[in-house]
């Protein structure tokens, strides 16, 4: 992200490549913990070291955390300054991804659901459930279900349905809270369609700014074109020196900044037809 942009506009830039990273990152680790349950050898029961509650964990809050990184990407989009009416490819989006926001809204008002009763009947899991498919076994068809309780009759707790998925694949993600039901898998579609579309517009936005930027100081695009620090680790080790007292250790600051690794590239202006 040029250095020279306000930084307004790059924390909005930032921010939004968070939640698209986050979203792929989350629903990555989603895919890999699905990948780690199996069907128990033999018929016997799946033990607690099979079937963890770690893992179980990990299906329901990625599931959730991918919900919720689409769900800022959308706010984001939002924010932008499009110069005029929002651009018909970031409406299609926002459309594609509505049940994003309706899901995400739903876990936003859990307490209060709690606290009046709502969707309180048996079945109703409290962070709903994850299914997935797994044909892996082909030409068998798994399909899991992770619910996260508490509840006794299963009622709206678990739904199987068969869908086609090729073989050798994991998939089809849904995740069921309340009276909502979202397709992961579709989202993840969008997201992955979109982005690359969204970067062309961004690109353009960036270097039209640069260009302004540089018209008003009398100087070359160029020279507005370097990167700045964009995220950072840093440690800092502490030695007691007596009670409740503490001082930093002799070479005891770490640190990895993370720099493009090249000035920010100018794009080409649009050719414009005549």
């Amino acid at each position: 992200m040029p250095s020279a942009l306000p930084l307004k506009v790059r924390r909005l830039f930032g921010a939004t490549a968070y939640a698209i990273d986050g979203a792929e990152f989350s629903f990555d680790r989603l895919t890999r913990t699905a990948a780690a349950y199996a069907a128990p050898a033999g018929g016997e029961k799946p033990s607690v070291a099979a079937w963890s509650p770690e893992m179980r964990l990990s299906v329901v809050t990625d599931a959730w955390a991918f919900i919720d990184h689409v769900n800022r990407l959308r706010k984001l989009l939002q924010r932008f300054d499009y110069d005029g009416a929002t651009p018909a490819r970031v409406q299609q989006f926002l459309d594609a991804t509505e049940p994003a926001r309706q899901i995400r809204n739903r876990l936003q008002h859990l307490d209060e659901d709690i606290y009046t009763g709502a969707f309180s009947e048996e079945g109703h899991p409290v962070l709903g459930t994850v299914t997935w498919i797994d044909a892996r076994d082909h030409p068998l068809q798994r399909r899991y279900a992770v619910a996260s309780g508490p509840s006794i009759d299963a009622g709206k707790m678990i739904e199987f349905e068969v869908n086609e998925l090729p073989a050798g694949a994991i998939g089809h993600f849904q995740l069921m809270a309340s009276d909502k039901r979202v397709d992961l898998d579709g989202l993840l579609d969008e997201l992955r369609d979109f982005v690359p579309a969204f970067e062309q517009m961004t690109e353009r936005s960036i270097g039209e700014s640069i260009r302004t930027a540089a018209t008003e100081r009398s100087i070359e695009p160029e020279a507005l074109c370097g990167s700045g620090i964009t995220d950072m680790t840093m440690l800092a080790t502490f030695v007691p020196t007596g009670p409740g007292a503490f001082t930093l250790q002799d070479d005891g600051m770490h640190g990895v900044v993370e720099v493009p690794p090249h000035a920010y590239r100018l794009p080409e202006k649009e050719s414009v037809p005549t």
